[in-house]
């Protein structure tokens, strides 16, 4: 026996006393027999005079305990040395006990040992302050014995879920539930189902195959949307139901179900107050995204990009870009490698980034590996893309007819100079601009694959993907990039030490025109691009031929290589320290060739150049942290404190080359005859020290407080160093007893609110600086190079200051099935960053400085989010976001006395600001078209004639319904967006050497006529040419509605069952089809994409419809 811990075996055997003559010694082995004795009769009478225990000491005194591989021995010895109670037990018996890992944690004596000892060897018998634990009887040979199964639920962020169901698979009869720490222990048979289910509301139902696991540690995910959903927020995580600042996510799921390049393209429609706009619709185009509006007058309005906790360098000098517009180093990010994007918008959510964060953040999580088997999973798809919508054109007869009666209205003969398409140009053979230049079939390839695994304390993802977008017009452009990341996360045995280790590579290589060829849809329908010869047919009339902008080639390669880390140490119980490094590279080569015999001679020297372009750009990035979190009272404390220090460098070399022997070696600097260059250095460099604290008290109360001190090498010295912070709050009244009696329908309700001052400092390095040009022996003095002043220092040059408001409710209803979100809110930016005028004498006609102007923005954003049908078979839900915005200046001090911005600006009215002629209608006895003046000889003046142009009320939104049935799923997701806007114009004016829409056949012909369009005319001597020409597209005549809704994206997939593709080794397949941009209702028709206003002078290419199919395939 052992008997509080003291050994009691390997004594000696007593000997017979007969032996001994000795009597000392004979006395003392009488007592010693008379102590053993003593000590077996007290055992014996405890064991017969104590009644059995119930268990309820041990289940109502509570320990802490954490074991690390530590024997059941050390366990016994850390209950005793916290309680009272004393352990009998034979060594023997526990010897053969495998060590333990018990994470820490409040448990009962109970739990505890329902823990340590499998009911079905062990019996344990508490007798007062006592615990005798004993093998337990062993079952007669051969019979089946019951198999105890113990484990811990918790969450995606380690912390227990009490209040879990956990059930073996086909027997609903064996079920138990997670005590409040998160433990279990179940009995179930030993033949029979070895699978157990864990469900809980608000989190993914969970299999676990036991096989001869006896003990095990599950982790269960929150659904998408539910108030358990672990979101990013800024340096951390929280829950939903937790946040007091406004965040808005969208999953993988919803990514990958669009077949879209560019992962923030994405998100268009998606969430509330986001508004995600294209350059245009080529591969590889650049994005933009505005939260809650536009805030700055001449500072950049880009979100802080962060990935996997690392802040992004988005910014880069490039001279030369291609046809696809503006450089987007996101575009190297793979959609199939993201987890989740949060986009954060009210100033508790992004103060937390200061000066950085008054645009809003954009906190993109890639995906990490989970413990399990290793498993491969394959995504290839394949589809095709085609331009959704093309504008009714007149035909080769009806331009022709408008062209000769505008020469008649004119009174001017046509000739060779003024119209060859009237005189020298084919009158019979015609040409379909758009079916030319817009009507081909891009092609779209992608494939991915992705190895996944690891154990309980390692994981790794390594992905690669592959990605081909073609492009509509003649020709093989298009765009191919290939891309690998790795993640890697370990945590310590001890689980005090974590690591996250993320690198991803890739190259993109692009291949397009040098121009976007649907800016040409509209030339003449007789224009033939070439000559007799077959040479490219140029006219001084046409300044580009668009099939000689196909012989020019554009071709850029871009590597980047975004390298982080992530580092937590637990220091002390509750206190870790932290660390978030990060490393990006980013080289972007590009080569344009202009052979002289893609060049238009009346506006072109006719000398093949080509121009290079090398741009390198690197950023480092270190944030140290250290996280505080305690149980204070009834709540719990968490406490922030980090420092960011940054450094960007990019340096862009941009070379000329002219006079090539011949256009082979366009593609070779050194083969050209004269070479010119330069080069734009940049450094900018940033620093910083931020906290935050967060209160939670019963759940009930949270306050959240956020402070931040920037300096940033873009602002003066004066004002180099800016302080910026938030405070938030939210009440989570459902969980007052009140609502929970009278409200039981409610199942969630918070009421929160935030205040807080964030920052801008996108605006162009050293401006704060004085800075000189280097001129060289043609503008130097006296041949000699020399050094020019460029700017002048304004050492008092700050951040714009962005102070935020905002008060939301958020409300659940029927557990959560429908869940409801309002907020308003109000953005006021002042300290504009504006160009201010001098005198000059002073040498410079301006200087970047602040100035007292101020933009405010205010809405409303409202969301729903429903669970119409929960079936076994079949589930409906739907979301819905509605967005009403207003932005204006509030306040510009002296606007009329600044010639210059009082052209641009008005109070009240938003930026961008635009005015308009007020159109009278078209005149029925000449056929010229008539404005509002305040000369009376009917010519508008400019800025005295324009009136500001009305803002209307615009909103936008999405609308997604999701369906499951069975093994089916079908999605679909509107846009709509309500604006006002130009829903119709002419190119040029009525009768000019561009083709028109059809709308312009109803025209003025004869007086008395009461048309749309006034009286063709293509000469200035005429008086109604001016009236097209320089007043018509900028007037209210054809200013309206121009709102649209947009079927965005289907969806619709099919799983095989699993005994169908057990044979192929496989754990899961999947097929789908998805079409993006399917189709668009406007009144706003005459344009290829009314959401991007492609076509009548509008930013270009649309974004194509797309139509992909892929599987999915899991071994």
């Amino acid at each position: 026996m052992k008997f509080s811990a003291q050994p009691a075996e390997g004594g000696k055997v007593c000997p017979d006393l007969s032996t001994f003559n000795n009597s000392r010694y004979i006395i003392r082995q009488i007592m010693r027999l008379s102590l053993i004795t003593a000590i077996i009769t007290f055992a014996t009478v405890q064991l017969i005079s104590a009644t059995p225990g119930n268990g309820q000491g041990t289940s109502r005194v509570e320990v802490m305990v954490e074991l690390h591989n530590e024997s059941v021995f050390s366990a016994i010895k850390k209950i005793e040395q916290q309680t009272d109670f004393r352990f009998v037990y034979r060594d023997k018996d526990l010897a053969g006990l495998k060590d333990f890992n018990l994470p820490l944690g409040k448990r009962s004596v109970r739990e505890l040992l329902d823990l340590l000892f499998d009911a079905k060897d062990f019996r344990i018998t508490e007798l007062n302050n006592k615990i005798l634990i004993s093998p337990a009887e062993k079952n007669p040979a051969g019979t089946a014995q019951d198999i105890r199964v113990m484990g811990i639920v918790m969450d995606e962020s380690g912390d227990p879920i009490p209040g879990v169901t956990v059930r073996v698979k086909n027997n609903n009869s064996l079920s138990t539930a997670t005590d409040q720490n998160g433990h279990f222990n179940i009995t179930i048979p030993e033949t029979g189902s070895r699978s157990l289910l864990f469900s809980y509301i608000g989190y993914k139902t969970q299999e676990i195959d036991l096989g001869s696991q006896t003990s095990v540690r599950v982790v269960l995910s929150p659904l998408a949307g539910s108030l358990n959903e672990v979101v990013v927020i800024g340096y951390g995580t929280s829950t939903r139901k937790d946040l007091t600042g406004s965040i808005a996510r969208v999953n993988s799921k919803t990514i990958q179900d669009q077949p879209v390049g560019n992962v923030i393209n994405a998100l268009q429609g998606r969430m509330a107050g986001v508004e995600v706009s294209q350059s245009n619709g080529l591969p590889g185009s650049g994005t933009s995204i505005k939260i809650r509006g536009q805030y700055s007058i001449n500072s950049g309005v880009e979100p802080l990009y962060v990935i996997d906790g690392v802040p992004f360098n988005f910014s880069l000098s490039v001279y030369q870009t291609g046809s696809n517009g503006t450089v987007n180093p996101l575009n190297s990010l793979n959609p199939g490698d993201i987890e989740s994007i949060d986009v954060l918008k009210d100033g508790d959510a992004t103060a937390i980034y200061g000066a950085r964060g008054g645009n809003g953040v954009i906190l993109i999580t890639t995906k990490k590996g989970k413990a399990g088997k290793t498993k491969l999973d394959l995504n290839l798809s394949s589809g095709i893309g085609k331009v959704g919508n093309k504008i009714d054109m007149l035909n080769g007869e009806q331009y022709l007819a408008l062209r000769k009666e505008a020469f008649a209205n004119d009174k001017v003969t046509p000739t060779t100079a003024n119209a060859p398409d009237l005189t020298t140009w084919s009158q019979t053979k015609f040409r379909n601009w758009q079916d030319d230049l817009l009507g081909g079939t891009a092609r779209y390839t992608d494939a991915q694959g992705t190895l996944s695994g690891g154990n309980e304390d390692t994981h790794f993802a390594f992905s690669t993907g592959y990605h081909h977008e073609g492009t509509v017009f003649p020709g093989s452009f298009a765009e191919d990039r290939i891309s690998a990341r790795l993640n890697i996360d370990h945590t310590s045995k001890d689980r005090r030490f974590y690591a996250l280790i993320s690198a991803a590579y890739s190259y993109d290589k692009n291949n397009l025109p040098t121009r976007d060829l649907s800016s040409y849809y509209n030339l003449p329908p007789n224009y033939d691009p070439y000559t007799s010869t077959g040479a490219f047919n140029f006219s001084p009339l046409i300044q580009y031929n668009p099939y000689a902008l196909l012989a020019q080639k554009y071709k850029a390669a871009t590597a980047n290589l975004i390298g982080n880390m992530s580092l937590r140490y637990r220091i002390l119980p509750g206190l870790s320290l932290k660390a978030n490094l990060g490393y990006t590279s980013l080289n972007f080569d590009q080569n344009a060739q202009f052979p002289s015999s893609t060049l238009n001679p009346s506006y072109f020297a006719a000398v093949s150049n080509a121009v290079f372009g090398a741009t390198s750009a690197r950023s480092y990035i270190a944030e140290p942290q250290l996280e505080y979190i305690k149980d204070l009272g009834k709540g719990k404390l968490t406490a922030l404190l980090g420092s960011t220090f940054q450094s960007n460098t990019s340096i862009t070399n941009t070379t000329t080359g002219n006079n090539y022997s011949n256009d082979a070696l366009l593609g070779s600097m050194a083969a050209a005859g004269t070479l010119s260059a330069r080069t734009a250095y940049d450094n900018y460099n940033f620093s910083s020290v931020f906290g935050r604290i967060t209160y939670n008290w019963q759940g009930k109360y949270i306050l959240n407080a956020t402070m931040r001190r920037d300096g940033s090498s873009r602002f003066g010295l004066n004002n180099e160093f800016g302080n910026f912070g938030a405070i938030g709050a939210a009440w989570v009244f459902s969980e007052e007893p009140f609502v929970k009696d009278q409200f039981s329908f409610l199942s969630f309700g918070k009421l929160r609110g935030s205040y807080g001052v964030t920052g801008n400092d996108q605006i162009p390095n050293y401006q704060n600086l004085s800075t000189y040009t280097a001129s060289g022996s043609t503008s130097g003095y006296q041949g000699i190079t020399v050094q020019n002043p460029s700017r002048l220092a304004n050492p008092d040059i700050k951040w714009e200051s962005n102070k935020k408001a905002e008060l939301a409710l958020e409300l659940g209803f029927l557990k959560d099935r429908i869940q409801f979100t309002a907020a308003a809110y109000r953005n006021t930016v002042g300290n504009q960053l504006l160009y201010i005028s001098t005198p000059g004498q002073v040498g410079f006609t301006s200087y970047l400085g602040n100035f007292p102007a101020t933009i405010q923005a205010q809405g409303l954003e409202f969301e729903l989010n429903t669970k119409n049908i929960e079936r076994n078979d079949f589930r409906w839900s739907t979301s819905f976001n509605f967005t009403i915005n207003k932005s204006k200046i509030s306040k510009f001090d002296n606007l009329a006395s600044l010639s210059f911005y009082a052209n641009q600006f008005m109070v009240g009215y938003p930026v961008p600001f635009s005015r308009q002629y007020i159109f009278n209608g078209i005149d029925p006895n000449t056929g010229i078209v008539t404005y509002q003046t305040a000369n009376p000889n009917g010519i508008p003046s400019y800025l005295v004639d324009q009136q500001p142009t009305p803002i209307g009320n615009p909103y936008y939104g999405g609308l997604s319904n999701n369906f499951t049935y069975k093994r089916f799923e079908l999605g679909f997701f509107f846009q709509f967006k309500h604006q006002n806007g130009y829903i119709n114009g002419v190119a040029g004016s009525l009768g000019s050497m561009n083709n028109q829409n059809t709308t312009t056949l109803d025209h003025w012909k004869q007086p008395k006529d009461n048309t749309q369009f006034g009286a063709p005319t293509a000469n200035s001597s005429n008086p109604a040419y001016n009236a097209y020409s320089f007043y018509y597209n900028s007037s209210t005549a054809f200013y309206g509605d121009a709102s649209w809704l947009k079927l965005k994206n289907v969806n619709l997939a099919y799983n095989f069952p699993k005994r169908w593709i057990t044979a192929a080794k496989l754990a899961n397949l999947r097929v789908y089809a998805q079409a993006q941009n399917v189709f668009t209702i406007s009144k706003y028709k005459n344009v290829f994409d009314p959401e991007m206003g492609a076509g009548q002078g509008g930013p270009g290419m649309p974004a194509l419809r797309t139509i992909v199919f892929g599987l999915n395939a899991s071994f």
